[in-house]
């Protein structure tokens, strides 16, 4: 009894709060675990509250794809797709106004000089072959596009709004747009291929009876297919496309004997 008493009494007692002490941090271990889960379960409920996407008006949803533009042979345009990685602040969907249609086009680098706001455009849509619609420049980017890997041109994006859209216009529509650099009523025009250059002069070669001359025009306006007249040729001229393969038909002078080309203001 006596031992019993002094020694396992002491020893029972002990273990027992040992027990206590170890059951007392397992239960704070158990509540520190729960206040992490707890804390990751609010942050998912509140990422999956972010997920839902409210449209402030009435549309279609459209998925901002990449381009079908490869830089290299290792690179894909993005997709919108599950699992698909983004970075943050890049545009997933878009939700197109019906009302206020846009085209999104391109200009060559020698040409976006020449493009400003509010420039008219004439636009051709694949799907409406006989119709022509109205249009108005409201953008052009400042920075060129990213390019293929084989082009060496460079193209800057420009923004165009549809002046009253037809019913039948659909998002992704293929259309050629042509902007209204400039406008006149009565203009001697010529093709782009009747003209030589040479030390910054034009040159066209004229049908004078049996015999050919060459003669300096001066052009004002002009892109890919025709320029504009300015003197040096008549209405009802004949003039030789392509002059330079008409070999020594062509006379152009030495740059000796050239005046040199003023600037204006």
């Amino acid at each position: 009894m006596n031992t019993l008493r002094t020694l396992t009494k002491q020893k029972e007692t002990t273990l027992l709060e040992a027990a206590i002490d170890s059951a007392k941090a397992n239960l704070k271990s158990h509540q520190r675990n729960l206040q992490l889960e707890e804390q990751r379960l609010k942050n998912i409920q509140n990422n999956i509250a972010k997920c839902t996407i409210r449209a402030t008006t009435a549309g279609q949803v459209v998925y901002a794809n990449d381009p079908d533009i490869f830089r290299s042979s290792s690179y894909a345009p993005f997709i919108v797709a599950p699992g698909a990685s983004v970075r943050e602040r890049q545009v997933l969907i878009w939700l197109p106004n019906a009302d206020d249609m846009q085209l999104r086009t391109t200009v060559n680098e020698a040409r976006v000089t020449l493009i400003r706001p509010g420039m008219p455009v004439s636009i051709h849509l694949e799907a409406l072959e006989d119709q022509v619609l109205e249009g108005e420049v409201t953008k052009v980017n400042q920075f060129a596009e990213p390019s293929g890997y084989w082009s060496s041109i460079n193209k800057y994006g420009a923004t165009i709004r549809i002046k009253n859209p037809p019913n039948q216009l659909r998002v992704g529509m293929n259309a050629e747009a042509r902007v209204h650099v400039e406008q006149a009523s009565e203009a001697l025009q010529l093709p782009v291929q009747a003209l030589a250059e040479s030390n910054g002069h034009f040159y066209s070669l004229v049908k004078n009876g049996e015999e050919y001359e060459t003669r300096e025009v001066e052009i004002r306006s002009t892109n890919d297919q025709v320029a504009t007249i300015a003197w040096g040729l008549e209405e009802g001229d004949e003039v030789v496309i392509n002059p330079r393969s008409a070999g020594n038909l062509l006379k152009l002078p030495d740059a000796s004997d050239l005046a040199p080309i003023a600037v204006g203001d």
